[in-house]
């Protein structure tokens, strides 16, 4: 249970990021701030530790540990998506009022 879980939240935050990146990319490049550099520099970290997390849980699959790391890595995945979506929400706020409304 525990285990599908971890996966079907792992694939919301995969989505989610994949979403923020595409977002990112659409800002046309005069418009690019040091703000959205900042932005895509704590999302690729987020990446990276959203990646140890999953790569954690393959490997240890059927050993006595993958009930908490999945467990554990449900709670900071949520974490990472809660990060992304402040992300996504700043970033929209940020193009509307640039956009003029």
């Amino acid at each position: 249970m525990s285990s599908d879980l971890f996966w079907l939240v792992a694939t919301a935050q995969v989505a989610l990021s994949i979403g923020l990146v595409l977002r990112l990319r659409r800002v046309p490049k005069p418009r690019v701030s040091a703000r959205d550099r900042a932005m895509a520099n704590g999302q690729r970290q987020d990446s990276w530790l959203a990646c140890a997390i999953v790569w954690g849980v393959i490997l240890s699959k059927g050993s006595d540990l993958q009930g908490p790391l999945c467990a554990a890595g449900v709670v900071v995945l949520v974490w990472l998506m809660v990060r992304t979506s402040r992300r996504l929400i700043a970033l929209s706020r940020a193009m509307r009022r640039h956009d003029g409304g």
